[in-house]
């Protein structure tokens, strides 16, 4: 027997093809990357101190137009210095879920883009006149964001790997 229930004239019920089903650890299918999903805004650095127990890192806190400014956590002491972020407009990512680094938790992302080999580190920097708490969106993606993006439990669906390939130069 071939494993085929087909009877000739096919009646409702009756398979002519086999049916296959996915194994049930195999990968979703992909999703189209919506970029509206993640919330970017506008923040103004207010402050930049080093980390007290990381020597890559630094503890920014970020005016994004909220009652309260965030505190960010950002691997980018051996890129830049605090001088040339302490003022500067740029571009956060709000909605991610706050994450302990070093004891210290980030309540967001600094958007920075990098050469291939992840020797060169720019922060993105958003043009003069922008408002810290504006929303950084495109045409094609003007959706609201998602409340709050986890990219660890979502996996590739979110926010890091999703994104990367549209934002590399």
């Amino acid at each position: 027997s071939s494993g085929i229930n087909a009877e000739w004239p096919l009646r409702p019920g009756s398979q002519a093809y086999p049916v296959v089903k996915a194994p049930k650890n195999a990968p979703a299918p992909e999703q189209e990357v919506d970029v509206s999903r993640v919330d970017i805004r506008v923040g103004k650095i207010l402050e930049v101190l080093p980390h007290p127990d990381a020597d890559s890192l630094f503890v920014e806190k970020i005016d994004v137009g909220e009652a309260e400014p965030r505190t960010v956590i950002s691997g980018l002491r051996k890129y830049v210095t605090a001088e040339e972020l302490q003022g500067a407009l740029v571009a956060v990512v709000c909605n991610l879920k706050p994450a302990n680094m070093r004891g210290i938790k980030s309540q967001g992302m600094l958007l920075c883009s990098s050469n291939k080999d992840n020797t060169v580190v720019e922060v993105l920097k958003v043009a003069e006149g922008s408002k810290p708490g504006e929303r950084i969106t495109t045409e094609d993606h003007t959706n609201s964001p998602d409340t709050q993006l986890n990219p660890k439990k979502e996996k590739s669906t979110d926010c890091d790997s999703a994104l990367i390939p549209l934002l590399r130069s």
